[in-house]
């Protein structure tokens, strides 16, 4: 196993942490691991392509409307996620989260695991 191999499994497990991050007022899963039960059981998508579908753009919207504490948490594994380290000036949490967005989509598309939608003949209505 070589370094980029450990790095990117690092990666991901954050990723996936990041899908079940929850909020128990709205559901006791994660919103990614929601939305991909619901895709995965209705559309007989695997749940590891739903993760690549959901979780870049559910970490995206919850960097645009999470409470600061929770945006501020989010931001903070910025570093896991990529190569800036926590002293660089990349703006502020909102914007530290929305680089874990796409880190996370970088991670997808660089182990050629995009997907659509499209792809599995959901309906877009």
């Amino acid at each position: 196993m070589t370094f980029l191999d450990v790095e990117a499994r690092q990666r991901a497990l954050i990723g996936a942490w990041l899908g079940l991050w929850s909020d128990e007022l709205i559901t006791p899963m994660g919103p990614s691991h929601s939305i991909g039960y619901q895709l995965g059981s209705h559309f007989g998508i695997p749940h590891g392509i739903c993760s690549c579908l959901t979780l870049a753009g559910t970490v995206a919207i919850q960097a645009k409307y999470l409470p600061d504490t929770e945006v501020k948490q989010l931001g903070s594994l910025l570093p896991f996620v990529t190569k800036i380290t926590p002293h660089e000036d990349i703006g502020g949490p909102r914007e530290q989260a929305l680089k874990v967005s796409e880190a996370i989509a970088k991670l997808i598309a660089d182990l050629d695991l995009t997907s659509t939608l499209h792809d599995f003949q959901v309906p877009m209505s």
